[in-house]
């Protein structure tokens, strides 16, 4: 594997891909070309406070990621919404730089996805088991698993839904793309159409294998909870809970290439059959967009903001 991690995420009709330093987000416009949108992280970004606080980072890392990934979203959103009106103005080809994101928007936006998440798959699937079975508290240890189980039968049924609209349906494709330019750069291969198409989509790193960690780790968490506490404190005590379960869940995370292969995959299953439903294979213009946004997140020499599809130089 390079000595460069880079990671990413689809958007609408492109992706964002993080390296150490820099972010880029590749948008593929309704005329063929390509928008891009590049910068430098912070200093906070990549070297956060709490970096080599165990647990702490762990919190702070998630945090940052959700912060970059809405901005990059809200780029392609702005990108998207230009299209549509047939009045967007050309970025300028140097810098990039026309879009300015608003960082208090940005961290309303991000506290707000995390509070409605909370509530949603945090909280509900205890009130689901709750009005199942109100005593099932009585029970040690099965209890969690069930109330975990519901929690992935929801968020499965949730992608499930966004699915069957069209324009996730690409968001999807994006998402396969993105697995797969990662895998090619962390294969050493050229960056061309041919040898990322032939990578896999599915990928150990996805957000989507953190879930998977995450609601193991929530399993043997909540299952310290003492089951004689009032209703109201069993809900309280799940919000508090879910830093520690970040935190934990980041640090087991970090070390997925240190675990055996044979505790590993079990684990890994469930994350792939989740990859199935948010993943979908791409297309090569896709595959073109995903190229050149991880040469402009790795490469300072890339900065082109636009592409007529001439001449591309990663076709081969």
């Amino acid at each position: 594997m390079p000595k460069v991690t880079v990671g990413g995420q689809a958007v609408l009709e492109g992706l964002m891909i993080r390296s150490p330093e820099t972010i880029a987000v590749a948008v593929r416009r309704t005329d063929g070309s390509i928008g891009l949108f590049k910068r430098s992280l912070t200093y906070r970004e990549s070297c956060p406070v709490a970096a080599d606080i165990p647990f702490v980072r762990g919190i702070t890392a998630v945090f940052s990621a959700l912060k970059i990934g809405y901005q990059a979203l809200d780029y392609s959103f702005q990108i998207a919404k230009n299209d549509m009106t047939d009045a967007y103005k050309k970025l300028d080809t140097t810098h990039s730089n026309n879009f300015k994101p608003e960082s208090l928007l940005n961290t309303i936006a991000v506290l707000t996805i995390v509070m409605v998440g909370t509530a949603i798959f945090i909280v509900m699937p205890y009130f689901i088991l709750h009005l199942i079975h109100p005593e099932y508290n009585a029970a040690f240890f099965l209890p969690q698993v069930l109330e975990s189980g519901i929690r992935m039968v929801m968020l499965a049924a949730y992608i499930f839904l966004l699915s069957c609209i069209p324009e996730v349906e690409r968001v999807f494709q994006y998402h396969g793309a993105e697995h797969k330019v990662v895998h090619t750069h962390e294969k050493g291969l050229k960056l061309s159409v041919h040898n990322v198409r032939m990578c896999s989509k599915y990928h150990s790193r996805c957000g989507t294998m953190f879930l998977v960690f995450a609601a193991l780790v929530t399993v043997i968490i909540f299952s310290l909870i003492p089951a004689n506490m009032p209703l109201t404190h069993q809900v309280m005590i799940r919000i508090l809970l879910l830093p520690i379960i970040t935190g934990l869940s980041f640090e087991v995370f970090r070390h997925i290439d240190r675990i055996p292969l044979w505790i590993l995959q079990p684990i890994l299953a469930p994350g792939r059959l989740f990859q199935l439903l948010t993943t979908r294979e791409p297309t090569d213009e896709q595959l073109e967009t995903a190229i050149y946004a991880i040469r402009a997140s790795l490469d300072p020499g890339v900065t082109l903001a636009d592409y007529s599809g001439k001449d591309n130089p990663y076709a081969g």
